[in-house]
């Protein structure tokens, strides 16, 4: 994993991840790499508080060794690898931190791939993990990503997890104890193989509503919410009707077509006008698309940004990263090796992209994005596949990055990635999801952007198949 000016990135095959830290005019500085094992390939990382430190961790899903790190942060430290928790037989390929039981403390939450699940670890606050508990996503659902929010207005978090197997959206409502009711589900379309979902209030009635990027269609779907933890439902014989919606059954559904393969999408305003627009990245033309809202749940035409030749991109986040008040992008190329940040001008239109090495043969797989060293500036976490490790880049705040620094999570093959404060110290960690050993890692934030490995968390299960056109966005 590398960390280059506040990103992170995940690299496929070399079992390290990158930070990059950022300046407040965009730049970032020179990226730190993390190791997080040998044949680990980090897959997906996601970043928060994990020990109530006021410090950012970081989590990293490593696809290789089947397991979690995490990165505690430390104040004027490196990242510290504290904590690895192994999956067992369950590879992951996406994680996602959060609290599913109202006690404050992080927990994480990984898509198992391989055993079609979602597996659930509460934490104590200090870094330790409750037993696991999984929940079937279905037979042969093939879970690809999954995202948390409050669907029905019942203050707990929810789950929604996109199943590329059997082509449909799994939603599952919490409890508030840690535990959840049994999926609904949701078609996307015949073969349309969602790969990632995103959620917000896209036809502007206050109520949250799913969008979804489908690999197998080159389309994205739009579930519109009811405000009860229920969407409308999606049956069709056939998709791809360009920026056309259709009413089946008396129920109302927008499908966009897209150029080519999007494997990832996010909802986010672009184009200041208050009105919630779609990002997607599509690995089969190695471009970026914007779609912009109309308010109503539909979309304008699309707007495509390329993200270099034959760089397939693998994951998208947004942030301001150049401190001008406006949402700009960063991917993860995986073939090419870098992180790429598009600066948004505001109205749907981005700059040309600019991007920052991870190495060579480090492959970025998951990006996540927040201030890692407490200066106020955007900076970037990834999970770098190839290498095994963290990288962390430092952002300047004027859009670029510093070189990144990577940090190991002592496993291999990480997949995913994940940040939040999982040992109560008010400082942000990481975990990581690693792929090969059904574990999970947990590297201790030392409050200026480094790391310190610390621990790893079995959990007996494989939560995914390593995948060069496929992207993971973690919370």
């Amino acid at each position: 994993m590398t960390i280059d000016s506040g990103i992170i990135r995940a690299h496929d095959q070399l079992s390290y991840g990158r930070h990059i830290f950022g300046y407040d005019d965009g730049t970032f500085r020179e990226q730190v790499t993390y190791s997080v094992g040998f044949d680990s390939h980090p897959y997906s990382v996601a970043v928060d508080d994990c020990n109530n430190d006021n410090r950012l961790d970081i989590v990293v899903a490593n696809h290789g060794t089947n397991s979690i790190e995490i990165l505690i942060g430390k104040e004027n430290k490196p990242f510290a690898n504290v904590f690895l928790k192994s999956l067992g037989s369950y590879r992951p390929v996406w994680i996602a931190a959060g609290s599913w039981n109202k006690d404050m403390f992080l927990d994480i939450a990984v898509v198992s791939y391989a055993t079609s699940s979602i597996v659930i670890a509460l934490g104590y606050g200090n870094t330790t993990f409750t037993v696991l508990t999984e929940y079937s996503t279905g037979y042969d659902s093939l879970p690809q990503s999954a995202v948390i929010a409050d669907l029905n207005r019942d203050n707990y978090f929810d789950s929604i997890i996109s199943n590329s197997g059997t082509s449909n959206a799994a939603v599952l409502l919490g409890y508030g104890n840690g535990s959840f009711t049994y999926p609904k589900l949701y078609l996307t379309g015949v073969d349309s193989s969602p790969f990632t979902v995103a959620v917000g209030n896209l036809n502007d009635d206050n109520q949250l509503d799913i969008a979804v990027a489908s690999y197998g269609t080159s389309n994205i779907g739009t579930l519109i919410g009811h405000g009860d933890g229920t969407f409308a439902k999606i049956e069709i014989s056939s998709i791809g009707y360009k920026f056309r919606n259709r009413t089946l059954r008396s129920q109302e559904i927008h499908f966009i077509e897209t150029t080519s393969a999007p494997v990832a999408v996010l909802v986010g305003e672009f184009s200041s006008d208050t009105r919630l627009d779609v990002v997607t990245i599509n690995t089969g033309i190695n471009n970026v698309t914007i779609l912009l809202g109309y308010g109503d749940g539909s979309f304008g035409e699309h707007t495509d940004f390329s993200t270099g030749n034959n760089s397939s991109a693998s994951c998208v986040t947004v942030g301001d990263f150049n401190k001008d008040n406006l949402l700009d992008i960063a991917v993860s190329n995986s073939k090419t090796n870098n992180v790429g940040i598009l600066v948004d001008y505001g109205n749907g239109n981005s700059s040309k992209i600019r991007t920052f090495s991870t190495g060579h043969y480090f492959r970025p797989q998951s990006i996540v994005t927040c201030d890692l060293n407490h200066d106020n500036i955007l900076d970037i976490a990834v999970a770098n596949y190839g290498t095994s490790n963290i990288g962390i880049l430092l952002g300047y705040g004027n859009g670029t990055l510093a070189t990144q620094v990577t940090f190991s999570s002592e496993t291999n093959i990480s997949y995913s990635i994940a940040i939040g404060d999982f040992n109560s110290y008010t400082l942000l960690d990481v975990t990581v999801d690693n792929y090969g050993t059904a574990s999970v890692t947990l590297l201790r934030d030392y409050d200026n952007g480094t790391f310190v490995f610390y621990t790893t968390l079995s959990t007996d299960m494989r939560s995914s198949v390593p995948n060069d056109e496929c992207t993971k966005q973690n919370q």
